[in-house]
């Protein structure tokens, strides 16, 4: 990497001090752009430093402010956890009751607690769960499984959320049953489900599996969701592991994810992933907590989606694709690159000036790089 400069008028060769130290310099900067250390150094610096100073100007522990006055107000939350093997609708139905008249002003089920054969059913229980939410103006999610046939076959995963008058705020249809676990259940429109109250802000709504799914929660950040419930169902230690997932949702989309798990962990995450509430229980049983009253955050996830992750995806692919091809080609094009940088700073029309020099009578000439 010597630059050569050849005189016209003598056939000889002289080093340009100017075009080595160009040479190194680039080289340097070259190394640095694609050496993995200071790379992750700086990624790293970055992340750290952007995540604490938003935890710290929302919790307002950057400037040490009294503790009243970075409390949030908080709402009391109740989860029935059950089992749709049990069935028990009228025990699940006074759960209810005891959880309202304890001062729960949301009370949520777990997933499917209960079985609906018919529309005459449905109508029944729809109306018992509105007399709960109007006689102690909570509201009330409840769940349930909605066979679509006399077979008992086929069904649908629902989950309704009704209001302290009474009235269906929302009726949601899981959108992403388990494969191999949920075969007869039939998926429900791609649309996450939204209720805008006077007190707890905008809720949101999903069952279980549908936080796996980025394009489906994302709903909850573009609407500006501020309590996402969500009942569940797992089975084995897989619900530990889903709960733990899930939970980085909350900070993905600038959400509160108030979860009810049936044998598997009921939480309460804040859009900072600072946790309010945990309880792990085998299938039966209730879950209390206060949920603070966050408003939604906008994230840089929730704003660009999965940019970020496809600008990695190619720098990437484009790093393994420099790293395969052989040096002397990744060298040419890093050579053509410099030399039009270069030709832009030192002349309009990317013309390199030529420099005088003397010659061996001591006459001015000009010399040009090779």
């Amino acid at each position: 990497y010597v630059r050569f400069e050849l005189y016209r008028e003598v056939d000889s060769k002289h080093w340009s001090h100017i075009g080595t130290d160009t040479r190194n310099h680039w080289r340097l900067i070259r190394r640095m752009a694609f050496a993995p250390t200071p790379t992750f150094i700086i990624v790293a610096t970055f992340v750290f430093l952007y995540g604490s100073m938003r935890f710290w100007n929302a919790t307002g522990t950057f400037y040490m402010r009294p503790l009243r006055d970075t409390m949030l107000p908080t709402v009391k939350a109740s989860c029935v956890i059950g089992s749709a093997d049990t069935n028990d609708m009228p025990g699940y139905l006074n759960q209810t009751v005891e959880l309202a008249k304890g001062g729960s002003e949301i009370v949520l089920w777990s997933e499917t607690l209960v079985l609906i054969n018919n529309s005459q059913m449905l109508s029944d229980f729809w109306a018992k769960a509105s007399n709960i939410s109007t006689t102690y103006g909570i509201y009330l999610g409840v769940t349930y499984t909605q066979f679509l046939d006399d077979k008992l076959v086929q069904s649908k995963n629902m989950f309704t959320l009704f209001d302290p008058k009474g009235q269906v705020a929302f009726e949601y249809q899981k959108a992403h049953p388990v494969a191999m676990v949920e075969t007869t259940v039939v998926a429900g429109p791609n649309k996450l489900p939204v209720a805008d109250t006077e007190k707890y802000g905008r809720f949101g709504g999903a069952i279980c599996f549908d936080l796996d799914f980025q394009n489906f929660i994302a709903q909850a950040g573009d609407q500006k969701v501020d309590i996402l419930l969500q009942p569940s169902w797992t089975w084995a230690s897989i619900g530990r592991l889903e709960a733990t997932i899930q939970s980085f949702r909350a900070v993905e989309q600038g959400l509160t994810i108030f979860r009810c798990g049936s044998w598997a962990p009921s939480t309460i995450w804040d859009p900072y992933h600072q946790l309010f509430g945990y309880k792990e229980n085998l299938g039966s049983g209730t879950f209390t907590a206060e949920i603070p009253l966050r408003r939604h955050v906008t994230t840089i996830y929730s704003t660009l989606g999965n940019l970020w992750a496809y600008i990695c995806c190619a720098v990437a692919i484009l790093s393994l694709v420099l790293v395969a091809l052989p040096k002397r080609i990744v060298d040419h094009w890093f050579d053509t690159v410099e030399a039009r940088v270069l030709g832009r700073s030192n002349g309009a029309g990317g013309q390199v000036p030529k420099s005088p020099s003397l010659s061996s009578d001591g006459a001015a000439v000009t010399h040009e790089s090779v």
